[in-house]
């Protein structure tokens, strides 16, 4: 987990843009899930929300984090360097 900075907040709110345009539009996934979910969407959401927290793992500035941080959006068709330009607004 790399710590927190201008390019890496700005990847990620770019990540997340993306991410809930596919969650919370109309027919999206969340759409989705609750008609798959039927009558028992009340159940799920009771299961989901008494689940364990899920700890983090502590921040890492090492070289190598942002190495496979570059790799793995890239994976996932996005370019960390080019929000270090967004950064410089």
């Amino acid at each position: 987990m790399p710590p927190p900075s201008p390019q890496v907040i700005a990847a990620i709110r770019a990540i997340l843009a993306d991410h809930n345009l596919l969650e919370e539009s109309p027919g999206g996934l969340y759409e989705l899930c609750e008609s798959l979910a039927g009558e028992g969407l009340a159940d799920l959401l009771a299961q989901a929300r008494s689940a364990p927290e899920v700890s983090a793992m502590p921040h890492k500035s090492d070289p190598n984090v942002f190495e496979v941080l570059r790799r793995v959006l890239i994976r996932a068709g996005y370019n960390f360097d080019d929000y270090a330009e967004s950064t410089m607004r």
